[in-house]
């Protein structure tokens, strides 16, 4: 006898009213909609509260459900949103829910908790983690390792073929990897793999599953207060994830003519966020132009806070080659943090990686790539200019033989509606830095008689945006450096020599709301940190904080407060050194005569 699959099951309840049917459905899927509820309310209580709902409204929408829906993907869904609901609303349960539930839980023993340590760690992120899936890799993942199917069962409830069924498999694992890995959950996607097939569902309590089907089938007539409010909170977020989907669905049809970008989801969740991922080059204008970098760039912004990673490859053939780098730039609002395998030759963990620190909300000097202060002002720079007089004092120097001394009229233009920067022209003072034999000499400029009244040093530009509400997201990002035109050449101040042009072009936006770490992912037990925040105090001595898996060093952590008592210690016991590191310092560049 062929056993009906779930949709069949759903059908027949749906125009029949089988009370059987249903029955079955429930016991094939309730240990999924517990076990996920379970871990999501860390209440037992709740959990089977939650699980009673969500069978109720499968039980409401049997009819309008779509023939090609993988029911443990909407059921995992639905659970997402009861949970949320049960959070958000604080609803207390009516005691006669508790005492059933208390009854249920007395006849059976409880689950063991997981003795896997890596399961401990991943447990409390993993049904968020599941949610940054695409529809159908998520639905890939439940059915392999949450439902034990087969590749081949896995392809045919998804209308695929086994070998697609397989890939999707292995690239929702790969995602998973990163999702965890940035959190400090450190393995492999093998482990991940047995870890959730092992773990990620467990017995529901005994009884539980016919209390359930004999409530849902009558769709809630018969259940608690408490219960029908929380299906009314999860039917609410429910309906209004569609109506945001149907609008960034929308947006994606209108661009559909003219990009290949899409933009793939908004979730439901506390603060907005936006996702960006997108491909990167550098062109150096010699003779004749070459490109020396290419690469890829995923941001994750709130418009302050950021993460920026990005993975290139080096073109340009050169020795020790500066623009093959793979690097995590993250701030959490106040200071920033990097984790390179480039930066520095000389400050590296025996992993190849160095970690650094500095104050403020974007690294300098070489810390900085051309391409990441570009998209860090197209997408991370929201209430960091002076909105009073479009100006701002972001000095971005080059790293080349002529180095510009500062920054003087700096003019913004904003997207409308929005503190995020659309152009900025940077114009310098017509003199640059002079060689030097040494490091010792001071900083002494000298003018550039052709450029009067300065020249353009630099010029960012964000375009083609995607209009989302009232917030202008760019597709495309350039950032152009200039260089002075030879001293004998009459100039107005506008003309000048691109010397290098980078470029970010967006293929893929994810506008959601959810809070996100913005700090790289440390892996190592310990990685040391070089530490530019106590510049100001201990002068040019290098001062040494530590970064685990468990967090940077921010502001008032004992790493932090570690940092700062060594350099506290330093400055004392050197003061002449470092008075004279700091007025140094102080004194910038000299101007010519």
């Amino acid at each position: 006898m062929v056993t009906p699959d779930d949709l069949t099951l759903l059908r027949t309840y749906a125009t029949q009213n089988s009370e059987a049917a249903f029955t079955e459905l429930v016991s094939r899927h309730v240990n999924l909609v517990y076990s996920a509820a379970l871990r999501q309310t860390r209440d037992p209580h709740l959990a089977g509260e939650i699980t009673q709902a969500v069978f109720i409204l499968l039980a409401r929408k049997a009819q309008s459900i779509s023939s090609q829906t993988v029911l443990a993907g909407w059921l995992f869904k639905t659970t997402r949103f009861t949970a949320l609901a049960q959070i958000r609303a604080g609803i207390t349960r009516s005691v006669q829910m508790a005492t059933i539930e208390k009854e249920l839980l007395m006849q059976t023993e409880p689950p063991p908790a997981p003795t896997d340590e890596l399961w401990n760690q991943m447990s409390p992120w993993l049904d968020e983690a599941l949610t940054t899936l695409g529809e159908t890799d998520r639905q890939a993942v439940l059915l392999r390792f949450f439902e034990n199917k087969s590749l081949a069962e896995v392809g045919q409830a998804l209308g695929l073929g086994e070998d697609t069924a397989r890939k999707r498999v292995t690239r929702a694992l790969e995602k998973l990897h990163r999702y965890f890995n940035k959190r400090g959950v450190s393995s492999t996607t093998a482990i991940i793999a047995g870890a959730m097939t092992a773990n990620s569902v467990h017995a529901a309590p005994i009884g539980l599953a016919k209390t359930i089907s004999a409530v849902a089938v009558l769709k809630g007539t018969a259940a608690s207060a408490s219960t029908l409010a929380l299906i009314k909170g999860a039917s609410k977020l429910m309906a209004w994830s569609k109506m945001k989907m149907a609008v960034v669905v929308g947006i994606g049809v209108l661009l559909a003519a003219g990009t290949t970008l899409t933009v793939k989801k908004i979730i439901t969740s506390p603060a907005p966020c936006i996702r960006i991922t997108g491909k990167v080059q550098i062109e150096l204008y010699t003779k004749p132009p070459r490109i020396v970098e290419t690469g890829n760039v995923v941001i994750l912004t709130d418009g302050k806070s950021y993460n920026i990673s990005i993975d290139s490859k080096g073109e340009g053939k050169l020795t020790n080659d500066f623009y093959d780098i793979k690097a995590e730039y993250g701030c959490d609002g106040i200071d920033n943090f990097v984790l390179s395998d480039q930066i520095s030759v000389l400050h590296r963990t025996h992993e190849g990686l160095a970690g650094f620190a500095f104050p403020g909300r974007l690294s300098k000097n070489e810390f900085a790539p051309s391409v990441v202060q570009a998209v860090w002002l197209a997408y991370c720079s929201k209430d960091y200019f002076n909105l009073s007089n479009n100006q701002t004092g972001f000095g971005m120097e080059n790293y080349f033989p002529m180095v510009w001394p500062d920054f003087t009229t700096n003019q913004v233009t904003y997207w409308p509606t929005s503190t995020l920067p659309q152009v900025i022209t940077g114009w310098s003072r017509n003199w640059i830095i002079a060689d030097r034999t040494n490091s010792l000499q001071p900083l002494q400029a000298i003018e550039l008689p052709q450029y009067p009244n300065g020249f353009k040093a630099w010029k960012f530009t964000a375009s083609d945006p995607v209009i989302i509400g009232n917030v202008h997201i760019p597709r495309q990002v350039t950032l152009e450096t200039f260089l002075p035109l030879p001293s004998k050449t009459t100039t107005t101040g506008d003309e000048t020599l691109l010397l290098r042009k980078a470029t970010f072009i967006a293929d893929s936006v994810e506008i959601g709301q959810g809070r996100f770490d913005p700090l790289p992912a440390v892996t190592v037990h310990d990685l040391q940190v070089l530490d530019s925040r106590f510049e100001n105090i201990a002068g040019n001595f290098v001062i040494t904080s530590h970064a685990t898996p468990k967090g940077w060093p921010v502001r008032g952590s004992e790493g932090f407060r570690q940092a700062a008592a060594e350099a506290n210690k330093l400055a004392a016991e050197n003061r002449a050194y470092v008075e004279s590191d700091l007025k140094q310092k102080s004194q910038g560049v000299i101007p010519p005569p």
